[in-house]
């Protein structure tokens, strides 16, 4: 029997959730009751950096079991991660290396239930010969298909990867039930003599393809051939409600594979880097580019755009593919702000939904 009401854990619980760290820390020291209950909410969440790093190491195994949210900054370690912290929802990795590859495996094989996960890259492909790009450009394929599997997973962040062509489609075929997309400096390296399997996700080798299609031309693999486009036929719609794209190749092509199946889609976010300005004249690519835009994600409510040149009529053709915008933001978005406005304000099918509007040193609700 408890002889305090303050030994029930429900109470401590409700309490735990209203004190700052340092309350929680003490309340840890009160008793053994105490300390289960208050260390699950003290470590729930936790930022390491290169601060208490020290500190954070040699509490870990104790506490590692609480760990529902951990966010790493540059600098810390994984290795000591382990197979401890096996209930995360929530994980945030440092720049991955090569010799990090295999810390974040272990995370994310023994965290299937992640819900939430942003992984950042910093290999540097020119600094390294054939054989190494290509133990790389392996190693970031098996991360991507970690994260395929992640049947948990509705956020996902993705900084400064370099995979072959068709990896990131795979991925999202897999996670079509993500609700939100960041994409950074996304890049395509090609493996040499291989390709993305678009079902499995393993890199195929070009003869193992060409065995494949002679296979298929024999009529060996028909019946396999027609239950995958069924399966492609019936294949459900992505999840997505918001979708920010920085730093990206291949223009527009990019854009309409990610945009593609997401008619929930809310908000959309397009960003080209300094070096990478994104030109968006009118031409009929440019035409077809926003009617397929309006087709593939008509529920856009909030977009944003940054590092961009626009010419007036791309702009108008830009807008006509969002009819029920609510928010626009601008930033770095190159053309006369007299265009910009006027443009803006002309559009009879925004009247009803633009609310605000918003550029780097100017911001207004359209009905102030």
């Amino acid at each position: 029997m408890t002889s305090s009401i303050f030994d029930l854990p429900e109470v401590c619980l409700l309490i735990a959730k209203h004190l700052p760290q340092p309350d929680l820390a003490r309340a840890c020291c009160v008793s053994r009751h105490w300390l289960v209950t208050f260390a699950s909410v003290l470590w729930r969440s936790i930022h390491a950096d290169h601060k208490n790093y020290h500190i954070f190491c040699t509490a870990f195994p104790r506490y590692s079991v609480y760990i529902r949210e951990l966010r790493c900054s540059q600098g810390v370690k994984l290795d000591y991660l382990g197979y401890q912290c096996t209930q995360l929802v929530v994980f945030e990795a440092p720049l991955l290396s090569l010799t990090k590859l295999n810390d974040i495996k272990q995370v994310l094989e023994s965290n299937r239930s992640i819900e939430d996960l942003s992984l950042s890259s910093s290999m540097i492909y020119r600094d390294m010969n054939l054989d190494m790009e290509t133990v790389c450009v392996q190693q970031t394929m098996e991360i991507l298909r970690l994260v395929a599997g992640m049947g948990n997973l509705r956020r996902l962040s993705l900084t400064g990867f370099q995979a072959p062509p068709g990896a990131l489609e795979y991925l999202l075929e897999q996670r079509y039930d993500l609700r939100s997309l960041r994409i950074v400096r996304w890049e395509h390296r090609q493996c040499p003599g291989r390709g993305v399997d678009p079902v499995t996700g393993l890199l195929m080798s070009h003869a193992a393809a060409a065995v494949l299609a002679s296979a298929t031309e024999l009529g060996q693999l028909e019946q396999q051939q027609q239950q995958q486009q069924q399966q492609q036929q019936r294949a459900p719609q992505r999840q997505l409600r918001s979708l920010h794209l920085q730093g990206y190749p291949d223009g527009h092509e990019f854009v309409l594979k990610i945009v593609r199946r997401t008619p929930l889609l809310e908000q959309l976010s397009l960003a080209q880097s300094w070096t990478h300005n994104q030109r968006i004249f009118i031409s009929p690519q440019v035409e077809q580019f926003c009617q397929q835009l309006k087709s593939y994600c008509p529920c856009v409510k909030e977009l944003r755009l940054d590092q961009t040149t626009l010419c007036p009529d791309s702009f108008k053709y830009l807008l006509s593919a969002f009819p029920r915008l609510r928010r626009f933001e601008a930033l770095e978005v190159f053309h006369t702000r007299h265009d910009y406005f006027e443009i803006l304000i002309d559009q009879e099918s925004l009247w009803e939904s633009l609310e605000e509007v918003r550029t780097p040193d100017y911001g207004f609700h359209i009905g102030d």
